[in-house]
């Protein structure tokens, strides 16, 4: 009641109500359950998380917005149930994503757009459930990796909270 006023007939509300609110302190962030969690805002059940914002059972994250249920996830934009991901939009349910729109239950894509389903492509767009591609060619497990091998990737850049490691395994 510290802040309460009586109401003055004589102003119109919207002009009391505008004055109240400039005057009450405004809640700053809301987070709730973190650990370790530094400079984040609306917020919640994460771990060792740095600079999201709107998220929640995150972990090992940071530089994002709006992902929910996500590991190791650094410059995402709606993410949602991912793990080791890498300026990602839009992207759901998949693991090691670097440069990708749109992609879900998909893992190992680099630069890849709306791809559902997807393993081991590079520079794809539009492909479900597709293994091994390069600009939307489908090689063989060992074609792939030789001309991965030959393009020499430097897939150590991103930081040291996330090591991308491209081998290809079927596990």
């Amino acid at each position: 009641m510290k802040y309460g006023r009586d109401f003055d007939f004589t102003k119109s509300f919207t002009q009391q109500f505008d004055a109240l609110l400039k005057e009450v302190p405004a809640l700053s962030l809301l987070v709730k359950m973190n650990e370790n969690c530094e400079y984040v805002n609306a917020c919640g059940n994460s771990k060792n998380c740095y600079l999201i914002f709107d998220s929640d059972f995150c972990e090992d994250s940071m530089y994002s917005s709006i992902i929910k249920h996500c590991k190791d996830t650094i410059d995402g934009l709606h993410v949602y149930f991912c793990e080791k991901t890498y300026n990602c939009v839009n992207c759901t349910e998949s693991y090691h994503l670097l440069n990708c729109y749109e992609c879900d239950r998909s893992k190992f894509l680099t630069n890849c757009s709306k791809c559902s389903g997807c393993e081991f492509c590079y520079n794809c767009a539009n492909l479900v459930n597709q293994k091994y591609c390069i600009d939307n060619k489908q090689y063989s497990k060992e074609e792939y990796e030789k001309l991965l091998s030959q393009k020499k990737f430097n897939y150590n850049y991103a930081p040291s909270l996330m090591r991308m490691n491209y081998t290809v395994n079927d596990e």
